[in-house]
């Protein structure tokens, strides 16, 4: 896969009172990660989060659509899907 078609990816997903968001991006080191966030969207408090670090742009996409794949099983319904473009 060349450079210009690596994307930073995003998804929200709800169900009821929950919501679960996965991001897809780089950090400051420009290694890949995927970064989970749920909670309760209608409290106060950011709810729990967890970061996996990953060996390479493919093996980050897998675990991002994993996630996906998790929430739809578990039935959430996305409500937004914002390809980014990489910032250089």
């Amino acid at each position: 896969m060349n450079q210009s078609s690596k994307q930073w990816l995003y998804s929200l997903w709800f169900k009821e009172t929950r919501f679960y968001a996965i991001e897809l991006s780089q950090d400051l080191f420009q290694n890949w990660i995927v970064t989970c966030t749920w909670g309760r969207y209608k409290t106060q408090g950011a709810g729990q989060l967890k970061t996996t670090e990953c060996q390479n742009y493919e093996q980050a996409l897998t675990i991002f659509h994993q996630e996906q794949s998790r929430r739809l099983k578990r039935g959430y319904v996305m409500q937004q899907e914002n390809p980014q473009t990489e910032e250089s």
